[in-house]
Parts: structure tokens; sequence; C-alpha cells
């Protein structure tokens, strides 16, 4: 091959002291950009595309196609599960020529939206800030080096420029105005009475107490607020003179003792998605004894005290919630990674939530009626095909990036105006293939291990190998020389799947 092409192979084995490769993976998608003319036109938008796109492109590289496109427009990556997504997300910054913080992740709830449990407080405080950084984006700092140039609560609300998502995230409805929601900032020098915080800490569903141990509890003594927002690993004790906030430090919630320097500013992020407004006190109030084996949870939101699962009184308490695309850039790509997985991950999740629905309101309005006492559909999961095409019609460029490419007979079938026309084009029939396919698997076989890379150098290919620690990368590498293979890089980096750029 006259031409030498960047592969990139992630696979683990065994350690010896060796020299980390200084390339990136942020050059390494320059490079292959510059030479892979499909991937260039999918990664810069050089085409009018039709939509939705199918495009072939094996996992490894769906990574490298999002953080290339970032670079034009924001990008939204699906994906079917909340693994892929962690995943994804660490795969994309390494890829991603700019501030890691620009790249966040749409947790999904762990219960379903009628159970009578609620998400983890850390869960609904990611997506808090998700929700407001999309809609109330802040630019306050420099792209490359990620230091503030203007204040700390403009770097905590910088926009995003890739947001990746597992399906049940796309699918599961939000209270509206949720984005709306003024963040309860703490910084040091500015001025908030301790009844306006106290107000707003209750509000955002922290638990008052005597002394705070867990995370989304707050305390109040004289002239110092202690609170312990979910998104930090400690409690933090604000310190008031007057009305402004004089030190801010972290405490340990075992002796209650502070530790280290005075930080500038905290943001005590909502700990629920339902916030305990005088709107919402009154209207479980008017509930209680009108819905089945909720009396006890009704009180206590009248009382404004979270309750552990009052979530799934949320189609009875507010009046709209909208759908999470509505929260989208209008400019945003929507990449969908293995359609027929997510789609697949869809049906599954809308099935078994209809089911425990149906199980668990007829026990608890047994005696009062059949049925459920609440009407779930405004906080039921959508159906993901309607999103999509929801999606499509609001001008969102839609991009299915599936593993398998089209079948000979499926293009000899396909239909196109004019041959003429479609012959220096990249794309074709709604198709797109990168020319790009997944390494060979080695498994530890030495044999495989020095016949597979030795033929892609052979070929012309430079090969990066790659793990996530020092460790690992060391002996893998040892693995690799012992087999007699010496000209490859090893990069460090958190990629999962590697890929080939024929």
């Amino acid at each position: 091959m006259a031409d030498k092409y960047d592969s990139f192979a992630n696979k683990m084995l065994d350690s010896k002291d060796f020299n980390i490769s200084d390339a990136s993976f942020e050059s390494i998608l320059k490079d292959i950009c510059k030479k892979n003319d499909s991937f260039k036109s999918l990664a810069l938008l050089e085409e009018d595309f039709s939509n939705p796109l199918n495009v072939y492109c094996p996992s490894g590289a769906r990574s490298a196609v999002a953080a290339a496109m970032a670079t034009k427009k924001p990008v939204v990556l699906v994906v079917p599960s909340g693994r892929d997504a962690l995943e994804s997300l660490e795969s994309i910054r390494d890829f991603y020529n700019g501030n890691p913080k620009d790249i966040a992740n749409l947790e999904a709830w762990e219960t379903l939206p009628h159970e009578r449990l609620s998400p983890r407080a850390d869960t609904v405080a990611s997506r808090m800030a998700v929700f407001r950084r999309l809609k109330h984006p802040q630019s306050g700092e420099d792209s490359k080096s990620g230091k503030s140039s203007k204040s700390g609560k403009s770097a905590m609300f910088s926009p995003i420029r890739v947001l990746v998502m597992p399906v049940r995230s796309l699918i599961q409805p939000v209270v509206k105005g949720l984005c709306n929601v003024e963040p309860l900032v703490f910084e040091c020098g500015n001025e908030i009475s301790i009844e306006v915080a106290t107000k707003r800490l209750v509000e955002n569903s922290y638990n008052r107490v005597e002394l705070v141990m867990n995370r989304a509890e707050f305390a109040v003594r004289g002239g110092i607020i202690d609170v312990f927002p979910p998104t930090m690993d400690h409690p933090v004790r604000i310190e008031f003179f007057g009305d402004e906030i004089d030190a801010i430090k972290q405490f340990h919630a075992s002796d209650q003792r502070t530790y280290g320097k005075n930080i500038n500013s905290v943001w005590a992020t909502p700990c629920r998605e339902l916030q305990l407004t005088k709107d919402i006190q009154k209207r479980a109030k008017s509930l209680i004894g009108k819905i089945p084996n909720a009396q006890d949870m009704l009180e206590s939101i009248a009382n404004a005290i979270p309750v552990e699962g009052m979530e799934s009184l949320i189609p009875a308490l507010v009046d709209n919630m909208e759908p999470v695309e509505n929260l989208l850039d209008k400019n945003a790509i929507i990449l969908v990674s293995d359609l027929e997985k997510c789609k697949r991950a869809a049906n599954d999740l809308v099935k078994t939530a209809n089911e425990f629905l149906a199980a668990s309101w007829h026990v608890a309005a047994s005696g009062k009626g059949a049925g459920a006492p609440i009407t779930f559909d405004k906080a039921s999961f959508l159906d993901f095909s309607s999103v999509l095409e929801n999606l499509e019609n609001n001008n969102h460029q839609v991009i299915n990036l599936n593993s398998f490419a089209m079948d000979s007979t499926s293009k000899s079938q396909a239909t196109v105006d004019s041959k003429e026309e479609n012959e220096n084009k990249v794309v074709k029939n709604n198709y797109l293939d990168l020319c790009i396919k997944s390494p060979q698997e080695f498994r530890g076989d030495s044999e495989k291990i020095s016949s597979g890379i030795s033929g892609l150098i052979s070929n012309g290919y430079k090969v990066y190998i790659s793990a996530a620690s020092s460790g690992i990368l060391s002996r893998l590498a040892r693995a690799v020389r012992a087999s007699g293979v010496f000209d490859f890089s090893a990069v460090q980096s958190k990629i999962v799947d590697g890929f080939i750029d024929t």
C-alpha cells in the first residue's frame, strides 16, 4: 500500500519498561481526516446528507467520529446502555481536541418512573447540571486549557459539545422547565441571606438535619451552613459574615473538622427532579386521601420533606412534562450507535415498565376500584422510533452508526437517479462506508499477535497499541515484543475498542 494509514489496536496482555509514545489520538484523528475521504466528508459535514443517514462504522471508530464532528457542530451520541455511555464518554475525551469538560453524559435513572424508589441523588445532580448547561450555557473557559477566564460559575455551566446518553435517558420525559431552575451557587464574596439559602436548599430537596453526615443533607448553626452536595466527595462548610459569604471549606463528616484550602465556589445541585416549591406543596396537600397508599408520601411533600419514591407522584403534582429532545441544541447532530440494539433496549424497557406499573398500582388500588389511580401517560417512556422521527422533523441530522456494512445484494438492488451523478460522491443511496474495519482479536495467542500485527506493518500501516494504565500498557508492549514485533507505538488512553483505517 503506497500510503500509510493509521490503525489502532487495544489488547491487554503482560510488563517491561518502555517509552510511551508522545503521539496523541487527537493527532491520529487529524491524520485519518486527511487520508480518508469518507471519514473526512462525514466528520466535517462536507455533503448535504440524506436524513437519516446509515453509516458503516465499527464500534471502535464511533468515538472518533463524534469527536471529529464536534469541531463543527454539537453532537449527541445515543447508545444502548449506561455502560456503553461511560465507555464512550472516556473514549471521546481521548480523541477530542479541547477541554474534556465539553464532553458530558446524561445519566439515566436507576428506577422506573412509577416506582416508589428515588434515583440516586448524585444521578439527579448530574442530570440537572446537564439540563442547565444545555439550555443556559455560559462561556467562561479557555477551550484548550480549561482555565476559567471569568467567574467560577461560568466554568460550571460551560457549553456541551458532545452529549452522550443511553437510550433510556432519551425516551424518558422530564418535568417541563427543569432546565430553568436557577442554580444555587455559593461563591466567596457574594451575598445571599441564610434565610433565602435555607429556602432554596429545601426546594432542592435537601434534608435539614442537626449534623450533616450524608449526601443531600444540610444543617444551619448561627452564621454557618453545612451542606453535602451530591456531586462532591465531602460536605462543605459555608461561613457567613452577615449576608456575605466569607469562606467555604470542605470538612470530614466523621469528625466535622474542616480541612484544606478555601473553595471559591460550590453549586448545591438539586437532589430530586421534583422541586418542593410552594405550588407543589399545596397540590400535594390537596391530594391527601385521594390517592391510595400515598397519604404518608403526600403529607411529607406538603411539609417540604423529601421522601423516598416521591418521583412516582410527578404525574399528579406537575402540569407538564417534556421530552429530552426539546432541550437539545437546535443544530445538534444525532448519532445513534447500533440502531437495532437501541430499539431493542427501548422496547424491553417500555415492556418492563408497563408490566411493573400494572402490577404495583393494581395492588395499590385494590379495594378502591381497578386500575391505576394516576394517569402515567405524561411520565411514561416514549416510543424510540417516534423520538427519532421527531428529531428528523425538527431538522436534526440523524446518523445511524451500524456494525455491519451493506451487503452486495442490497447494493445491487439500490436505485439511483443518475449513475454518473453518484460516481464522485462518498454517500450513495443513503449509505456511507467509512472504509474502516474492526481489528483482529488475538486473545493472548502469540502466533496471531505476530502474524496479525506484522501483516499490518508490512502493508504500510502505522500500529498504535493502547491501554488505560501505564502498567497494563507496559505488559502489553512486552507481550507484543515477545512475539517478535517491534515497529509499533504505545499510547496511553481509555479507549476501549480499536479500529483499522483501510
